[in-house]
């Protein structure tokens, strides 16, 4: 059993048989406080442990002290023998990617709603999320709809110089590393992204090779049939990207940045645009026919 003290509180769990989830950069555990409440317990591997970026994009989640209905987010940042963690509330539930193939139309016009009521807190705080995907927002068994995980959060001010990213719900911007291109439509070009997936049960872009779908994804216009002209009209402005006439590759950075300016433009500026559409939407019907695939990759 590893015991961690934190602000107020310890909090203890076992690495073995606690575990929740392991991924490239974090595993997260099932803990409890010694005031016997569930909490997660965030772990950076500790192979990271002394790697100062990723100890930087770990720790500002901490740094944030974002306080909204919508997000979760850490409320201790503990070192414990030469180990970093974050301690963030229990959410009983699972994440999105685990529930969205028992979703119909109207549950998921409220969760992406949700979605976007946190990005507006976000943004209004000059913070981008930078990795809105279905497993980093969890589904409370109360109804209840929390984004997380802001391990790639950035202050829009701030210069950073490269990123992570998830190819299937990245804006071109990010793909193609233009990093002080990242603005709040950046965000909402991946929201628009998972509001396509909840309604038609697939990714717009899929692909084995990841170099293939990297160049999909930044060239290829994504497919709107299927869904209701209204629904199509919301998803298309929310990811308007650059209309290649050559590969990315045949552009100097400069000319790249003039192609991604002009759709940033046409996409929606703020999360309340988004939502403002979305709230039309509200009664009709979104897809025009049934999706039939659960969720792949």
């Amino acid at each position: 059993m590893i015991t961690l003290k934190g602000i107020e509180q310890s909090f203890s769990f076992n690495d073995q048989s606690d575990l929740i989830t392991k991924g490239k950069f974090n595993a997260v555990f099932k803990g409890v406080s010694d005031s016997n409440n569930p909490v997660f317990i965030k772990q950076l591997l500790p192979h990271l442990a002394l790697d100062q970026q990723a100890i930087i994009y770990f720790k500002q989640e901490y740094i944030f002290q974002l306080n909204h209905p919508n997000i979760i987010s850490a409320t201790d940042y503990i070192i414990n023998d030469g180990k970093h963690y974050l301690v963030r509330p229990w959410i009983d539930g699972n994440d999105l990617s685990k529930t969205a193939h028992k979703l119909n139309e109207k549950e998921a016009l409220f969760i992406v709603v949700e979605v976007l009521h946190a990005l507006t807190y976000l943004h209004q705080k000059g913070i981008l999320h930078l990795d809105i995907q279905p497993k980093n927002i969890l589904m409370g068994k109360d109804g209840k709809v929390y984004l997380t995980d802001f391990g790639l959060s950035k202050r829009v001010d701030h210069t950073i110089y490269k990123q992570p990213f998830n190819i299937y719900y990245s804006a071109p911007e990010q793909i193609l590393n233009h990093v002080h291109l990242f603005n709040y439509s950046t965000d909402l070009f991946a929201v628009g992204i998972m509001l396509y997936e909840l309604l038609l049960g697939q990714k717009p872009f899929t692909n084995e090779n990841p170099e293939v779908l990297m160049n999909i994804s930044l060239a290829a216009p994504i497919a709107l049939n299927g869904l209701s002209k209204n629904a199509a009209d919301v998803i298309e402005k929310s990811t308007a990207k650059p209309r290649f006439k050559l590969p990315p590759t045949m552009y100097t950075y400069d000319e790249l940045d003039e192609q991604i300016l002009v759709a940033q433009q046409l996409r929606y500026q703020t999360a309340k645009e988004f939502m403002y559409a979305l709230n039309n939407l509200e009664g009709q019907k979104l897809a025009t026919r049934s999706w039939w695939k659960f969720w792949g990759n």
